[in-house]
């Protein structure tokens, strides 16, 4: 009886029966390809802010100013350094999973063919993992 009464609302009413299964189909479609996007997009997010660079710099507490005309740094050298021994402190803070990598950073000062520049020092191969666009060449 039941298969008959199914049978015969399928026959009788063919259009409202289509009309549903396409709205199914597409409600389906469309959550699927929503999970599919939100899943992917929080890496594809992280991957473009990488990209960028460092979005956390950590520095020493100085008396100085920062000083500069275009791109020449005039303040003077500073004391004020971190010991290499604690940048592993850095992964202490609250965002410590979002942590990729860390690379310190020494500039200097100094005088190059008579014309004042900053001179940057760095472990390049830690550099490079934070910073993809850099390129190092001997």
């Amino acid at each position: 009886m039941f298969v008959r009464l199914v049978y015969e609302s399928f026959r009788r009413q063919t259009r409202r029966k289509l009309l549903v299964a396409i709205a199914v189909t597409l409600g389906a479609t469309v959550s699927t390809a929503m999970i599919g996007i939100a899943t992917g997009i929080g890496d594809k997010i992280s991957h473009e802010l990488r990209s960028y660079g460092a979005n956390l710099v950590v520095t020493p507490d100085e008396d100085n100013l920062d000083v500069q005309i275009g791109s020449v740094d005039l303040k003077p050298a500073s004391t004020a350094y971190l010991e290499e021994s604690s940048l592993t402190k850095i992964k202490g803070i609250f965002w410590r999973n979002n942590i990729v990598a860390f690379a310190p950073e020494l500039q200097v000062n100094t005088t190059v063919g008579g014309e004042p520049v900053t001179l940057l020092g760095t472990y390049f191969a830690k550099q490079l993992l934070p910073a993809t666009f850099w390129s190092a060449r001997d």
